[in-house]
Parts: C-alpha cells; structure tokens; sequence
C-alpha cells in the first residue's frame, strides 16, 4: 500500500511541476478555428465575448470586428480585425489572449476600457523568451495625428505570474510583471494588396524574482484607442516567442572544449579515466536565462554522450566522450590519446633512442 501510495504522489509531483512547461502559444499560426469565418480562433477572445456593462451598445459592441482570412504567411490561414463604428464612436479592431472589457462609451477611458487575463480567458507560458516574433499586414485608409501623421497598429504581451493581469497595466500589478514589450508599427500596404511583414521585438524583463505562468497579447489596428477609420484592417499571422538557444560557452572539467565554436553543436572528446562533466553559458542576454540550461551529462547508460539545450530553443549541442588508454612518457608525465589521433613525441640530448 505505501508503494502504491508513493507511485501516485510522484506521479502528481511530475504532472504539476514537470509537464505544464508551456513555450509557444498555443495558436499563435491562427489555424484552428471552431467554427465558420466569423468564429473566433481557439486561444484568442474579441468584442464577441467582451466583459460589457454598457448602460446601451453592449448588443453592437459584440458584434463582429474579426474575420478568418485565406491570405495567410503560412499555413491555410490568418486572422484579420478591422475598424466599426459604433453609435458614432470608432472601435478598433481588438484581439486578445486574454478577455476584453468594455465599461466606457469613451475609447480612451483605460479605467474602464482594457485587456485582461483571468480564470478561463489566459493563455499559459512558463519560458523565458529573449523576444517576439510575427508577420502582419496593416493597412489603414487616414492619417492619425500622431507621430508625423502615420497610422500605427499596436502589439503588446505582458508576461507575468499567476495573478490577474490588465492591459495597460496599472501600478498595482507592476510587481507581477515578470516581462513585456510594446510594438507599434505602421502599414504595410496602402492599397487593398496583402502585403506581408516580419517584426522582432525584444522583451523587456522587469523582476527577476517572479517567475512566468501566463502571457497577455493583444493586437489592435490602431495604437490610439478611438481614432482611424471604419475601413482599417490588420492581418495578423506566425506569432512566434523566440528563445536564443545558442551557447558562448561549453566547459568540460572546467575548460573550455577545443576548437569550440557558437555555430558548432557536435563534438567529439577524448578522455581518460572518469566520465568528465559538462558545464555551458547560453548566449542569451536574459539574465534569468544565461544558466537556465539543461544539461544532460554523460554516463555508461547513454553511450558516453553529454547533451545540452535551453529549454524552449530547438538548438541542441552534443559533446562524444571516447575513452583512451594513457600512455605513459618518462619524465614527461601521463598523455591520452585515442584511436585516429596523431601523437608526436620528441626527444634531445642523445644520440640514440629506443621506443
């Protein structure tokens, strides 16, 4: 009964600590949908299920502002939002991880207008991302009055810990923020043409003291709320977190590997007597992450072989270790060697030698 018991707690221990690790959106490529074109994509929250306490207009506040589009980056499909207006006013386009809330017939009322993550509306993320990733096409028919008279679209994405987190975040949770990033971005097209666009944005990384559970993102395709017009339209496609898995550094017994190189991820080590151990640096500038790597080290069990990886990176080193008598030199102390290397020995001071 008492290994029973101890088999079930163990497996509750790995399911809560070890398999909800969460590094990428879960449809961050917009490709599953429920239903038809005017659904929402699974992961993602509009005007359609908005937390609305209007007095009037919640009815056409929740109506439409999204569509499924077949003009996607890659894959069978993207996601576009566009503009309306509502009772004179012009709601952007709004889309969210999280879960809208409308209390205010003023677009740019943030008390009573923003984005937020709770309960059944967040999307989890455990990683420590160097940056963020996507493809967009933006297009938008007037000027803004803001910076030099361009129209801008907006992403944001809050990562922070498992308290409720709001969009714009108010000082009140600013202590929950593990990281952010803000990108504004201009149109892409000035005609009705697709006209596709990469941006990388880094994150910002706060408090190092707070560890990732879930990540707020919000579109919108207009980065002044009220403002553009009713035929503003973003396409939105490939939302990738990005995670800098090389290495600056890989040690074996404390020394740095020969003939190491960032770009180089398999090597072969010669040794002798105990299995070396493996130590590395991640190149990433996120100082949370400059040790967080796993390391597998090598054993009899796994064929001599060290692996190393950051976790959310698909770039993994491999380091070989192949055991090598030693050879022994009068006077000139213990040498390794193992099969297809060269060893050069050298002797002065006589005239003859025996090997």
């Amino acid at each position: 009964m008492k290994k029973v018991l101890l088999l079930l707690i163990t497996a509750l221990l790995n399911v809560y600590f070890g398999l909800a690790q969460t590094y990428q959106l879960s449809n961050g490529g917009f490709e599953n949908w429920s239903g038809n074109a005017s659904s929402v994509p699974s992961g993602w929250h509009t005007f359609s299920d908005a937390n609305c306490s209007l007095l009037v207009g919640c009815g056409s506040a929740r109506t439409n502002h999204h569509s499924r589009s077949e003009d996607s980056h890659s894959g069978s499909y993207s996601c576009c939002i566009y503009s309306r207006s509502i009772l004179g006013v012009i709601a952007n386009g709004n889309f969210t991880t999280g879960r809208m809330k409308i209390g205010s017939m003023d677009a740019s009322d943030q008390t009573e207008n923003y984005n937020y993550s709770t309960s059944n509306y967040r999307q989890p993320l455990t990683g420590y991302p160097d940056s963020l990733r996507f493809w967009a096409s933006f297009y938008a028919t007037g000027n803004d009055e803001y910076q030099g008279n361009r129209a801008y679209a907006r992403l944001s994405a809050i990562l922070h810990d498992n308290s409720d987190m709001r969009d714009p975040v108010p000082s009140s949770l600013e202590s929950h923020v593990v990281a952010d990033m803000e990108r504004p971005f201009t149109r892409t097209t000035s005609t009705n043409n697709i006209v596709w666009q990469c941006y990388t944005t880094k994150f910002n990384y706060k408090n190092n003291n707070v560890t990732p559970q879930y990540i707020l993102v919000t579109f919108t395709n207009n980065q002044m709320p009220g403002k553009g017009t009713t035929n503003d339209r973003l396409y939105m496609d490939d939302i990738e977190m990005i995670y800098e898995g090389r290495l600056s550094d890989i040690m074996v017994n404390g020394a740095t590997i020969p003939g190491f190189n960032t770009d180089t991820h398999d090597y072969t080590v010669c040794y002798s007597g105990a299995i070396p151990t493996v130590t590395a640096t991640a190149v990433s500038e996120v100082t949370r992450t400059k040790n967080l790597l796993v390391i597998t080290q090598a054993s009899e069990s796994n064929n001599y072989t060290a692996s190393i990886n950051r976790p959310g990176s698909n770039i993994i080193y491999t380091v070989h270790f192949v055991q090598g008598p030693t050879v022994t030199l009068s006077n000139n102390g213990n040498y390794t060697a193992c099969a297809g290397q060269n060893v050069t020995m050298t002797a002065r001071g006589a005239d003859s030698y025996s090997w």
